[in-house]
């Protein structure tokens, strides 16, 4: 890890966490005007953008005695154990009105407009940090995310610049609850589907770091293969999240209306996508409502109840670990068989429920749900073997089909199956 001193505009090498000392980190948009680590150590770039940015930022640091004098730039978890993190938003420019009053309101209607917003990258910069300072193009302050301690001890020397509290204009902006923003801790109790959905608007300049920028938000580690594809690398991407979940809800995107013509059951499209895998996290893009139901938490249970649904064990039963082989994913779970013919149709249960309570939900089922929770389910087209596993030919998610072509007390009961579904891309 590569620290650079604020005051001797030097770096200096970290190599354990006891040696580390406190820093501060920046966030900002890359431009096409950087200065390389080598560039800086030879001091072969002592001009342009990207060189002013960096000594805009010491003296903004210098400029605070009580903050560290240490400054980096760096991935998921040096923002996460940073002092603080400084967002700079280069695009959000003045003239900056002297009353208080007048400069927040000017600010709340410039900040939703920064592509800061919808960059890949920044969601990371965004969530790991405790303490955030945004700035202006001017490097003024514009205000903090911060914790509810605001006020107290280290807290209130960092942060005291005057400048108020934007959480909630930040989760407006984003998508993202203000308790997630404020405590990097809840992130983990968000569904899969969820926090995709927090990256569903977000851009990369290079198309594999659409996956590559979520590593961190996931916990995940793999090798970083520019050159690959978006569409492979972000189902490189999920492989590594169910090895090591159990959360459906990764399963739970979904393909809109736009995406494909609307058809009847007598009706097929000429092209779907296959597998359970989503090519991109915009597919999550309507998922911000959905919670996993994947373990045996009692409430989560309730509340899958109250669907009026499924109001039995075997909702949670016979659910085993995913397995990735060269015929494609093994999956086992619950299946009503609601289309006979040459190949099958089985509507298949996911262990998370999408939560409509305070909005105005779609249902297209007779049965009307309770407390505003809604079941997620996927429909799979499968070879009828009968030995074994059915061998999906085609996976598709709801809101496809003219549902009042297949009422829903015609549906068969088929109880657990398992599946093998083939995964387009890989």
């Amino acid at each position: 890890m590569r620290l650079l001193d604020v005051l001797t505009l030097d770096f200096e090498e970290s190599l354990s966490e006891e040696q580390r000392p406190k820093y501060v980190i920046l966030s900002h948009r890359w431009g096409e005007d950087e200065v390389s680590f080598k560039e800086w150590r030879k001091g072969l770039k002592t001009s342009g953008q990207g060189y002013d940015k960096i000594m805009r930022c010491c003296d903004f640091i210098k400029a605070r005695p009580n903050w560290p004098q240490y400054a980096i730039n760096s991935m998921y978890q040096w923002y996460a154990e940073a002092t603080v993190c400084i967002a700079y938003l280069s695009d959000v420019v003045g003239p900056w009105p002297y009353d208080q009053a007048a400069f927040l309101k000017r600010t709340l209607a410039l900040l939703p407009d920064s592509a800061w917003f919808l960059r890949g990258w920044t969601l990371q910069e965004l969530l790991a940090p405790e303490r955030m300072l945004f700035c202006s193009a001017e490097w003024l302050t514009l205000g903090w995310k911060a914790p509810a301690s605001i006020y107290r001890g280290l807290d209130e020397l960092i942060m005291g610049d005057g400048r108020p509290c934007i959480t909630g204009l930040l989760s407006k902006i984003t998508g993202i609850d203000g308790d997630v923003l404020l405590n990097p801790y809840h992130q983990n109790d968000r569904s899969i589907a969820q926090r995709m959905c927090w990256a569903s608007r977000r851009k990369t300049t290079r198309p594999e770091d659409l996956a590559y920028s979520l590593l961190g938000l996931f916990s995940v580690n793999m090798p970083l293969l520019y050159g690959e594809g978006a569409s492979k690398a972000f189902t490189r991407f999920q492989l590594e999240i169910i090895r090591k979940s159990t959360d459906e809800s990764i399963f739970a995107w979904e393909k809109k209306l736009t995406d494909v013509p609307v058809f009847t059951w007598q009706e097929k499209p000429n092209s779907l996508w296959n597998g359970l895998l989503a090519r991109s996290p915009e597919a999550f893009r309507d998922a911000g409502n959905i919670m996993s139901l994947c373990n045996e938490d009692p409430n989560q249970r309730l509340n899958l109840r109250r669907t009026g649904f499924l109001m039995d064990n075997k909702f949670f039963a016979g659910r085993t670990a995913y397995l990735m082989t060269n015929k494609g994913l093994e999956f086992r779970a619950p299946a009503w068989l609601i289309r006979e013919g040459p190949t099958n149709d089985y509507l298949v249960w996911l262990a998370c429920a999408r939560d409509i309570s305070d909005k105005d939900g779609y249902w297209p089922i007779t049965t009307q749900p309770e407390q505003g929770i809604l079941p997620c389910f996927v429909i799979l087209e499968a070879d009828s073997i009968n030995v074994g596993k059915d061998r999906v030919r085609r996976t598709r998610h709801k809101y496809i089909y003219d549902w009042s072509k297949l009422p829903p007390e015609k549906w068969q009961d088929v109880g657990e199956k398992c599946f093998e579904i083939a995964q387009s891309g890989l």
